[in-house]
């Protein structure tokens, strides 16, 4: 499977280190680029890349008379100050500098570099963006949705951020060496997605005009296609408000998670867990059903128990309880016992917070708004008596009713009558007040009835996750040669090679010939899924040898669901399929980006989000 960590990583420590001379150096980022390449590279991968030590261009440093890497974003004032340590040729702050730029940069400030005395090279190694995990991508703004939906954001905001997406992602699609066909889609009036297809191309030309790292480079002549989906976050504001039941999703929206970081209580006291690629655990959990997670992480420890004959009770563990009492007597693989011990007390606080806030009742009035049928499959006309008890119950979360209201304005047709009966439950303040406002500003959720099929994707016997995000059917559509008319297809060119005729079809091509090349886990009949090694990839090997690909851009925010169905895709179509979007937002923070859409100007709602 197909890492983007893993590809900037390999372009910024091996392609880019191939351009520079062999010796120890300084690396010093700005802010942006710092944040970047904290995305998907770890301080230990740079110490072992000949980098002496990490400085932030912003701050005061000491002179140091060695190479130095500048890593910029790049703007004004980061060229500013990387001419400004050069300035005194008699006391210059490194031996010599590189400037690595994670954008296109203007001529200018490429000039205005080039002409700075003991400035070796300038290149752009286009990375503008941030790694959340294998197959999604973020620019990590929140903000975005108000600058690009809000009545009371300026033009020059919403044209700004239009521009920064478009920089940022064309960044994306430069990294994967491949010229897009691109399709916005335009379900909605004035949508902004085709402003955003043209903003791509714009910022895609601006690279090509740079001088760019040769790894970046898209190869002229490939049998891959490059697809890609730009899609308003507007045309469907349903699914980041949902009640997931899959363990990632569960686990971000019901649970303190901070930074990526869950604390877990254990009788030494609260230790940090970190959910990353890291953890294998959660790596080959995070996109199951809650009750499917847990039978697996029982099963993969029974695994790893018979692999390591003598360990303890040969036969295993029957549950989670009898599998906590075998790891006490397992403590020289501690580090392995604690990933197994941290998963199952996850796993056991959504288990309990499913009881203690009754998130199966919620879930069923959402799934019914949200696909409109019942759990038998027949259709349901008016969702109001299906909620209406659960949002009247003061006993119940107040976020979680909040969340269902606004499902309920977002999905449904209704009387006025109805609509205030349900905003009246909710016995809201202001705030609340606010919210409800700023939902009847944006426009509904437009989605046509579909039956369900047995064997379809979802068909898993969990009727509280029947629902289908949006966007994955459209895609599956798109793979079977029935593209809507809503999705439109760019006719501009990119870097100067035309679209073809095959690709004018607007058909998502699914690959052919060898399947991808995996880049987790190998899976043996003798070895466990979450004990095995890694295998390394080679360099044809980063997007599979013959496979297609497809990028999803998702204006505003997009859902821990959404960032699921990159992986179903995956291994459905048999080609590699990337999501990314500004922000991943939970349910109760998408309330939050809502909301800022009536602020009355501009405010940095980034530290009000969990």
């Amino acid at each position: 499977m197909a890492d983007i960590s893993y590809i900037c990583k390999r372009k910024l420590l091996t392609k880019l280190w191939d351009e520079l001379p062999r010796s120890w150096k300084i690396l010093v980022a700005d802010q942006v680029a710092l944040k970047v390449i904290s995305s998907f590279c770890g301080m230990d991968d740079l110490l072992n890349n000949d980098i002496l030590d990490v400085n932030n261009l912003e701050k005061k440093r000491e002179p140091f008379m060695c190479p130095a890497l500048y890593l910029i974003s790049p703007s004004q004032e980061s060229v500013d100050k990387i001419i400004s340590e050069f300035s005194n040729e008699a006391e210059p702050q490194y031996s010599c500098a590189y400037v690595a730029c994670i954008n296109a940069i203007e001529k200018s400030k490429f000039e205005a570099l080039k002409r700075t005395p003991r400035i070796k090279d300038v290149k752009v190694i286009p990375l503008d963006f941030h790694v959340v995990e294998q197959r999604v991508f973020s620019m990590n703004d929140p903000n975005a949705f108000f600058d690009l939906y809000s009545l009371n954001s300026t033009e020059e905001r919403r044209t700004q951020q239009i521009k920064k997406i478009g920089q940022s992602l064309a960044s994306f699609l430069y990294c994967l060496n491949i010229n897009p066909v691109v399709r916005a889609i335009t379900k909605q009036p004035n949508a902004l997605s085709p402003k955003i297809v043209e903003a791509l191309q714009q910022s895609y030309i601006d690279i090509s005009s740079s001088p760019v790292v040769e790894a970046f480079n898209p190869a002229e002549k490939t049998a891959r296609k490059l697809n890609v989906i730009v899609a308003d976050r507007i045309f469907d504001l349903v699914t980041p408000l949902l009640t997931e039941f899959t363990y990632q999703a569960m686990v971000y929206d019901t649970l303190p998670v901070k930074k990526d970081t869950v604390i877990i209580k254990t009788k030494a006291g609260d230790k940090p867990m970190v959910l990353n690629e890291e953890d294998t655990i959660w790596r080959e959990t995070r996109h199951m059903h809650i009750a499917q997670a847990s039978p697996f992480v029982v099963e993969e420890f029974n695994t790893f128990v018979a692999e390591h004959k003598g360990v303890g009770n040969a036969k295993g563990a029957k549950d989670m309880k009898e599998m906590g009492e075998m790891m006490k007597k397992l403590p020289e693989y501690i580090d392995l016992m604690t990933r197994f011990s941290n998963h199952m007390e996850l796993i056991s606080r959504c288990f309990n917070v499913n009881e203690e806030k009754k998130l199966d009742e919620f879930a069923s009035g959402e799934q019914i708004m949200a696909t409109g049928l019942d759990k038998d499959g027949k259709e349901v006309k008016k969702a109001f008596p299906y909620i209406s008890s659960s949002i009247g119950n003061v006993s119940y979360p107040s976020d979680l009713r909040l969340r269902q209201v606004l499902i309920y304005l977002f999905s449904q047709e209704y009387s006025d009558d109805d609509k205030n009966a349900l905003i009246n439950a909710l016995h809201g303040d202001e705030d609340v007040a606010k919210i409800i406002s700023a939902a009847l500003s944006l426009p509904k959720t437009e989605r046509e009835i579909t039956k369900k099929k047995k064997g379809d994707d979802n068909d898993d016997g969990f009727v509280n996750s029947r629902f289908v995000p949006y966007i994955k059917e459209i895609v599956m559509r798109m793979s079977n040669n029935d593209v809507p008319d809503y999705c439109v297809l760019n006719k501009l060119n990119f870097a100067g090679f035309p679209v073809t005729i095959e690709q004018k079809t607007g058909n998502i091509t699914v690959a052919a010939g060898k399947t991808l090349k995996k880049q987790k886990a190998k899976e043996d009949k003798k070895e466990g899924k979450l004990t095995a090694k890694k295998e390394a990839v080679s360099e044809k090997d980063l997007l599979g040898s013959d496979s297609n690909v497809l990028v999803i851009f998702i204006t505003g925010a997009i859902s821990y669901s959404e960032m699921r169905i990159a992986y179903e895709l995956s291994d459905k179509l048999k080609m590699n399929v990337f999501i990314g979007s500004n922000v991943v937002a939970r349910p109760n923070n998408f309330v939050k980006i809502i909301k800022s859409v009536k602020n009355d100007s501009f405010s940095d709602i980034t530290g009000t989000l969990e």
